[in-house]
């Protein structure tokens, strides 16, 4: 099975940082079943892939156990069973402190702080956090360090700590560009784009996912078009440039439908309706034309914000 690139793995799964943990290169009997499991998880068929890990966790009590339980419970945490996973990765940590495993100790502590998180439970998820910037930091995993101040800056973001959260993403942002990183980029450029957002520099907000959208183009990512698509769409509203946010808000809303994503298109449907309260109907038809939509794709976008309209409250 072919090597995969550490960056790739984690964004493709999602928020939770994985850790493998020199598995590719142990014994067939531990080997064989973590790559089965491992391509489980990249079709998401999470118990097959828990099933195959944890057979490759009853072939060894040494330090591999630390990355398979890591991989158990990002499993867990995906079919939305924190409590569970939350096991996993303190189990995970116990041993990567027993088998001096610094980076896997890191691992562990930071996806405790994002459940914690997930929870409310900020000052207990800033805890954990910074704890596993600081082994990373003293690992050297430079890797690691720049997803952890990631991490920790969201934590600032949550607790409205606004400068403090630009200082994290700003320092995250300068090692992905080092280690070239590039998803690490996408996904930093557009964390600064939002705390700019919340201070009202929408300039600036506006030139980071400009930057984001560029990365994420070139990366393939498509749920990081579409996103990025959606936070330029409506920062042009905001900057009363509705003209300019029409195609950028359809492209985006699109897309997120394709993918299924269910957050977004209320987001963008908001900002498509707010750009037709201020140049009307026709107009708002004439920009999706001149973007290339056909008249079966504008009737279908013209049709949602009709039905969120009829949804919001009096």
């Amino acid at each position: 099975m072919a090597r995969t690139r550490p960056d790739v793995v984690r964004r493709r799964r999602g928020i939770m940082s994985e850790y493998l943990g020199g598995l590719f290169a142990a014994k067939p009997a531990v080997r064989q079943p973590f790559e089965l499991g491992f391509a489980a998880m990249g079709a998401c068929r999470w118990d097959q892939a828990i099933g195959h890990f944890q057979k490759a966790v009853a072939e060894t009590k040494g330090v591999r156990r630390v990355a398979l339980l890591n991989l158990i419970g990002v499993c867990h945490y995906t079919q939305g069973r924190p409590d569970v996973a939350l096991k996993d990765f303190e189990e995970s940590a116990r041993l990567a402190e027993k088998f001096g495993d610094k980076r896997g100790k890191a691992r562990a502590l930071g996806n405790t702080g994002l459940i914690y998180r997930d929870n409310g439970e900020l000052d207990r998820a800033l805890s954990y956090l910074e704890g596993a910037l600081a082994i990373a930091r003293e690992a050297r995993d430079r890797w690691a360090v720049a997803i952890h101040l990631g991490y920790t800056g969201n934590i600032h973001h949550d607790k409205g700590e606004l400068d403090r959260a630009l200082e994290y993403y700003g320092e995250a942002l300068a090692i992905t560009r080092e280690i070239g990183d590039q998803w690490g980029v996408a996904s930093n450029l557009s964390n600064i784009g939002s705390i700019y957002r919340d201070k009202g520099r929408l300039d600036e907000a506006l030139e980071c996912d400009n930057g984001a959208l560029a990365v994420a183009r070139e990366l393939g990512h498509l749920l990081g078009v579409a996103t990025d698509l959606g936070n330029i769409g409506l920062i042009l509203k905001d900057q009363s440039k509705h003209e300019q946010a029409v195609p950028k808000l359809a492209e985006a809303l699109i897309a997120l439908l394709n993918m299924g994503v269910a957050d977004g298109p209320r987001q963008t449907l908001t900002g498509l309706a707010g750009c037709e309260d201020k140049l009307g109907r026709r107009r708002l038809v004439e920009l999706l034309e001149d973007a290339g939509r056909d008249d079966g794709v504008i009737a279908e976008l013209l049709e949602r914000v009709d039905q969120m309209r009829q949804k919001r409250p009096e």
